[in-house]
C-alpha cells in the first residue's frame, strides 16, 4: 500500500498527482495507492477500510 498524504500541497510543489499514481502503479502493480487530505478529511475512510480489512485477514489467518 502506498499513502500520499497532503494531496492538498501537491500543486504548490508541481506535483501531478495523476502522474504519480500512474508511476506508482508502473513499479509496483499490485499495490493499492490512497491519496489523501487529512486536513479536510479526504480519503481517510480508505485509511480506515484497509486497516479493518488487513486486520480482519490477519485475524482469520491466526486461527
Amino acid at each position: 500500500m502506498f499513502l500520499v498524504n497532503e494531496i492538498d500541497l501537491a500543486t504548490y510543489r508541481g506535483v501531478d498527482l495523476a502522474k504519480l499514481r500512474t508511476e506508482i502503479a508502473a513499479k509496483q502493480r499490485q499495490a493499492l495507492i490512497l491519496m489523501t487530505d487529512l486536513k479536510d478529511n479526504q480519503g481517510v475512510q480508505n485509511i480506515i477500510c484497509w486497516i479493518e480489512k488487513t486486520l480482519a485477514k490477519l485475524q482469520k489467518e491466526a486461527r
